[in-house]
């Protein structure tokens, strides 16, 4: 999860709001991540998940940094690869990485925004299924119901912060494509 000196730090955050998925309105917090992610000019995220839709909202901006798990890289390489992506990299210009997180979160210039497991799930489940989804999981692409949203100036320097620590302890990614998916290095 967060590093133990960085939940230390939550509380300095100052004011936030929880903002929950309801029934009437089942993609709330998917639709403000998305709302701030296509708002933004440039940001820092960190995601244990692939989304269509979130990467559709990255800015692609030489400042936007990512850092994904290698789980994200599978499920977006085999998209690409079966055909449901016309491009393999269409972040580019934005720097990405490799992580072992639990955690979604982005960091712009004035909000930050944090996903994390629902407390009876350990592992993220946030992909594009190969099958149709039913009723209940359509439009939802995680088992996160709630986000947490700031705009306070602590809390994007603690977002920052904490993408900054992340970042130093991260891998290259293209060792890590060239090994998995060799047909695809160039």
């Amino acid at each position: 999860m967060i590093p133990p000196r960085f939940r230390r730090r939550l509380t300095s955050i100052g004011e936030y709001e929880i903002i929950r998925d309801t029934p009437q309105d089942p993609n709330r917090s998917e639709d403000v991540a998305i709302t701030m992610l296509e708002g933004a000019d440039h940001c820092e995220l960190t995601t244990p998940y692939y989304s269509r839709r979130h990467q559709a909202a990255i800015p692609t901006d030489p400042e936007t940094r990512l850092l994904v798990t290698r789980d994200a890289i599978d499920v977006s390489f085999q998209r690409y690869k079966d055909g449901h992506r016309e491009e393999l990299n269409a972040l580019d210009p934005a720097s990405i990485r490799l992580t072992e997180c639990q955690f979604a979160s982005v960091v712009t210039d004035d909000k930050l925004k944090f996903e994390l497991p629902t407390a009876s799930s350990t592992e993220p489940t946030r992909h594009v299924e190969k099958r149709e989804p039913d009723s209940s999981e359509r439009g939802s692409v995680t088992d996160t119901t709630a986000i947490f949203f700031s705009e306070t100036d602590a809390a994007v320097q603690f977002g920052r912060d904490l993408f900054a620590a992340l970042w130093a302890d991260s891998d290259p990614i293209g060792p890590y494509i060239e090994r998995h998916f060799p047909e695809l290095w160039e």
